[in-house]
């Protein structure tokens, strides 16, 4: 079995009662996966804020702000408010 596929059953069948390595395996896949989401998330949310300005600074602003969107979207989804996160720091495990 190939790790990633190892990872992914991990993922899928993991049980969090159970101090085991399949848990672990699964925590520490669902930490770096929002770790990742809130990195993109946040790059993602300043560059159409400061796309925002730049359109307001230009002398013909309320074309510059029809092209570029006068709304920054919310693109912030489940994963981006670390709840596997804040859930691990109260866990305690005995493997390795």
């Amino acid at each position: 079995m190939s790790v990633y596929n190892k990872v992914m059953y991990a993922v899928k069948h993991y049980d969090l009662n159970r101090d085991d390595l399949l848990r672990l395996i699964a925590l520490a896949y669902m930490i770096g996966r929002e770790q990742a989401t809130v990195s993109v998330t946040d790059r993602f949310i300043k560059l159409a804020y400061d796309q925002m300005l730049r359109a307001f600074s230009c002398r013909y602003y309320k074309m510059a702000l029809r092209v570029v969107g006068y709304e920054v979207y919310d693109i912030r989804r489940g994963d981006y408010w670390q709840k596997v996160s804040r859930l691990c720091r109260k866990l305690k495990t005995k493997v390795i």
